[in-house]
């Protein structure tokens, strides 16, 4: 029907808005390995940022948690891929500025610049 196909376009055009964001799996080496690669657009070359997540603060107009802004904390560059499949891909990534050591990789995740 009409109605399911402006509810699917309508979904279609949210989820494009959405900024691309992904996790870091490993840091082994001096390497740093996320999840995601070619199948998610990731070539080398790639520029990645690292954010910290915001804290999350209970508002007290609300009740609701609201998590406050993340923070840029590291720049990545991608180097190579692994795995295969749109599930089962990451990306060999390296350092080339800022700093994630002594960060929990749980608060940490990775945008496309």
């Amino acid at each position: 029907s009409v109605a399911i196909e402006d509810v699917i376009e309508e979904l279609a055009k949210t989820i494009e808005a959405r900024q691309w964001r992904t996790d870091i799996l490993a840091i082994e080496n001096g390497q740093i390995f996320v999840s995601g690669g070619p199948s998610q657009g990731l070539v080398s070359g790639d520029r990645l940022s690292v954010m910290q997540a915001g804290r999350s603060v209970e508002s007290s107009q609300t009740g609701m948690m609201i998590e406050l802004p993340a923070s840029p904390v590291a720049e990545l560059e991608v180097i190579s891929h692994f795995g295969s499949g749109e599930l089962a891909e990451g990306s060999v990534t390296k350092l080339v500025s800022g700093s994630i050591e002594g960060r929990a990789l749980d608060k940490l995740y990775v945008v496309s610049r």
